[in-house]
């Protein structure tokens, strides 16, 4: 990941120690009472040093060149129980550290929300490998590169920023959490590709993590690929799960893959490390790397957001922030 100014933030020492102590202090638990939780959360940012307020608020009005910030030095829990193996063992962490850490920054992002699908809906989610999913297109995988992807493009409903926060990095330091941005790759198309991709030809496939057990492509709603304008480009992109009818839009998307391997840029988060991917104006993916499956193991927590949570009204209970739309 560049270092440049506008994606990249480094937390001083005062400003870490001030998120720590109010973290500890504040003994609200997210997963029983969030509401209170995220308030608290929002508070907190608007105490932060003026200059990270400014860039998070803009990133989330405008974007930027690289489709992410990333912020490095928060605080982390003071003690840290063995990775998990399966998604109960989360509860074995006593303190609420990085959960806080990446509510203060996803709140001025949007509402944070979740899928039913996905982690029993919870809204701080754990990404871990386990054994079952080594293989698998999977956040749980370790042993294939994820490749680039919009975080679910398939569905209605997408999120509008992705937040990842390391609480543990995998042992070979071998993890990459890669991005390519829309704005680095649309120069790279002609007009025609650019028309091309902005037709409604592209069929989507189901995540995994949504019943699509044997990731076959397809078989979701139908989209376009590219749209917005030439200044802000958007894209809804996973070529692993994506088809089309067209030889020359089957082309496009290989075409489409490549050139995002090639502007793309990668980052291997450290513990307190926190990552802000723009899902509209930029696709994501991770390389392999070895695990061992012993309690020392990669460990991230991922959030969500969407600006207008509101829309998704019809496919919420009152009150809730789980999204629960069936495939």
């Amino acid at each position: 990941m560049s270092t440049n100014s506008e994606d990249h933030i480094v937390i001083d020492s005062a400003t870490r120690e001030y998120l720590l102590s109010v973290a500890i202090d504040i003994k609200i638990d997210p997963y029983h009472d969030v509401e209170e939780f995220l308030v608290t959360a929002n508070l907190v940012f608007h105490n932060l040093p003026q200059d990270i307020r400014k860039k998070i608020i803009e990133f989330q009005r405008f974007g930027n060149q690289t489709g992410g910030i990333l912020i490095q030095g928060l605080p982390i829990d003071p003690i840290l129980p063995p990775t998990p193996l399966k998604l109960t063992d989360k509860f074995l962490k006593n303190t609420f550290v990085s959960e806080f850490c990446a509510a203060v920054f996803s709140t001025p992002l949007g509402e944070i929300f979740s899928y039913a699908q996905e982690k029993e809906g919870f809204l701080f989610q754990d990404i871990f490998p386990t054994p079952t999913n080594r293989s698998n297109i999977s956040s749980e995988s370790s042993d294939i590169l994820l490749d680039f992807h919009t975080e679910v493009a398939f569905h209605p409903y997408l999120p509008d920023h992705i937040i990842l926060y390391c609480l543990r990095q995998d042992y070979m330091a071998e993890a990459q959490t890669i991005i390519a941005s829309a704005r680095n790759i649309y120069p790279l198309l002609s007009k025609n590709e650019i028309d091309l991709l902005k037709k409604p030809i592209f069929e989507t496939g189901i995540d995994y993590s949504f019943g699509n057990l044997h990731t076959n492509k397809g078989g979701g709603p139908i989209v376009s690929i590219i749209s917005g304008t030439e200044k802000d480009p958007l894209i809804c992109f996973d070529p692993d799960l994506m088809t089309c009818k067209l030889l020359e839009g089957m082309e496009l998307i290989g075409k489409l893959n490549s050139l995002a391997h090639q502007m793309s840029t990668s980052t291997i988060l450290t513990p307190g490390d926190l990552f802000i991917i723009d899902n509209k104006r930029s696709i994501h993916g991770r390389s392999s790397f070895r695990a061992r499956f012993d309690g020392n193991d990669r460990w991230l927590q991922r959030v969500i957001t969407k600006r207008d949570l509101s829309i998704t009204s019809q496919v919420r209970q009152f009150g809730s922030r789980v999204i629960n739309l069936e495939f």
